[in-house]
């Protein structure tokens, strides 16, 4: 097909299994790989062939995207030459920061206070820790609300809701579209997600956009995003007792809140607006291409 179709570049959206095709893509095409999320830090060391396949996409590669500046470092150690092109842009291509201001103005945040987990059932989000933090929030806060994205129906997130039981404060929603997921942000004053695996959540800068508190696990791509007590709050992504301390501060100092919803707002500006992330990346294309 790349014969017949001649394209300027080939792009691979992740590693696998995308940019594993992708490898055999003849040599005289340009070949991009785009790093997302956990395809170097958790699949690429799930199997021996899952390893074997990482180095050879990325050996192929003749440009870089990656979602994270973690991802252009550990590259190198699977196999991609540094000395070839890369860049740092947001996986979905960017943010449309004005439609979203248009929503966030238009929608109050929700009393009493609510925290939204929009990360659903993943191996890697330590949904555990979530859950076990929620009591020792109600003990200080009875009046909180939990909302959780994508997790209705699923058998493990329902028994923590009944052993601990947090029906009163916590309500699990089904697949829900873009527009209504947008909402459910606005609608927010502080978002959670306790990942032990991640590149730059979309979610989290949905979060920021939308003007809720980020509190995530204290990895190093988020880092890259959240400086603790600026524009948001990390925590050890397994220790439940840290999570709770971290969302009692959230919940308790509104100052902080909306402080960092002007600091994130800048920075999403500079990183994420889409238009910004289109130009880099068209400009990337065309002198890989040249």
């Amino acid at each position: 097909m790349v014969r017949q179709i001649k394209p300027d570049i080939v792009h691979a959206l992740r590693v696998p299994y995308e940019g594993m095709l992708a490898s055999y893509t003849p040599a005289e095409f340009p070949l991009i790989i785009s790093t997302w999320g956990n395809d170097l830090t958790l699949h690429a060391q799930a199997t021996s062939r899952m390893t074997q396949l990482t180095q050879q996409a990325l050996q192929r590669a003749d440009g870089l995207i990656a979602d994270c500046r973690r991802d252009l470092h550990l590259a190198a150690s699977w196999g991609f030459d540094g000395a070839k092109p890369s860049l740092v842009a947001i996986g979905s291509g960017g943010l449309d920061l004005a439609a979203m201001d248009a929503i966030a103005s238009a929608t109050a945040k929700t009393e009493p206070l609510k925290i939204i987990n929009p990360r659903g059932m993943r191996s890697y989000v330590r949904n555990d820790t979530f859950f076990q933090a929620i009591p020792l929030v109600l003990e200080r806060h009875p009046d909180v609300q939990f909302t959780c994205l994508s997790m209705q129906g699923q058998p493990e997130a329902e028994a923590w809701v009944e052993g601990l039981h947090l029906e009163k404060n916590l309500t699990l929603l089904p697949y829900i579209n873009q527009a209504e997921i947008t909402l459910e942000f606005a609608r927010s004053s502080i978002s959670v997600s306790v990942t032990t695996h991640d590149g730059t959540p979309i979610t989290l800068l949905q979060a920021m956009a939308m003007g809720a508190l980020p509190v995530c696990g204290d990895i190093e791509s988020i880092r890259e995003w959240i400086t603790p007590g600026v524009n948001g709050l990390l925590a050890d992504p397994t220790d439940f007792h840290a999570l709770a301390d971290a969302l009692i501060l959230a919940i308790e100092n509104e100052e902080l809140r909306k402080n960092a919803a002007e600091v994130n707002r800048g920075i999403l500006i500079d990183r994420a607006e889409v238009g910004k992330v289109r130009q880099e990346i068209d400009l990337f294309y065309r002198n890989l291409a040249s």
